[in-house]
């Protein structure tokens, strides 16, 4: 997956049914959550929040979905974008360590900063 210069290797999607995007990589990045709902659920689980916390450190490029609001999945209406920014540890991250880069179809992509 090299578009728009995503480095196949050191990247995140946070979405539901997005993260196909990494069945499609023929590489396959692997995440401890296949779905969204995992970590911007309101169940917060603290493990789980660490646990990717520490995925979206390690990457280079994060693409968020923009379009996945399915309450009868997640249970919230918002869409995985709009939930990550309402989170404030997650969006702290994205506001320190990130720049939002682009927007390509369903997907608002941000790329490290560095410093």
């Amino acid at each position: 997956m090299k578009s728009k210069g995503i480095d196949k290797q050191n990247y995140k999607v946070i979405g539901t049914g997005g993260t196909y995007i990494n069945y499609l990589n023929k590489d396959r990045y692997y995440s401890k959550f296949p779905q969204s709902v995992f970590i911007l659920s309101s169940c917060n689980i603290n493990e789980w929040i660490k646990d990717a916390i520490n995925e979206i450190n390690s990457a280079e490029t994060i693409l968020i979905q923009n379009d996945d609001n399915t309450p009868g999945i997640t249970g919230y209406t918002e869409t995985s974008y709009e939930r990550i920014i309402q989170i404030p540890i997650f969006n702290n991250i994205l506001k320190n360590d990130f720049v939002k880069d682009t927007v390509i179809n369903n997907f608002v992509f941000y790329r490290r900063i560095r410093k």
